[in-house]
């Protein structure tokens, strides 16, 4: 191991200054990594719900659209039904006066 002490060494007093900095530092930079976890995963969350929110909005309006859909082509058939009807009503009226 490089860093490591072997037993029997001992550390200059600059040597331990060194060290206590440097797991000062590694100690800030695991809380600060932990806060911006935090704050991530709060971001995750809310881009979850706001996902959750639009994909049942988006399953109303096709359900609402498929319905309209259904309801205008049954009105066209509807409408297309009469209009024949009526043509064949008018059609048989002219054969019985001619």
């Amino acid at each position: 191991m490089g860093n490591a002490l072997q037993e029997g060494q001992v550390m200059t007093q600059a040597q331990l200054v060194l060290s206590g900095d440097y797991a000062f530092r590694l100690k800030a930079e695991i809380a600060d990594t932990e806060l911006q976890i935090i704050e991530a995963q709060k971001k995750v969350d809310e881009a979850t719900a706001t996902y959750v929110v639009a994909s049942k909005e988006a399953k109303v309006l096709s359900t609402h659209r498929e319905k309209k859909v259904e309801e205008y082509k049954e009105l066209y058939y509807k409408d297309q039904e009469t209009f024949l009807d009526e043509l064949a009503t008018q059609r048989a009226a002219r054969k019985e006066s001619e």
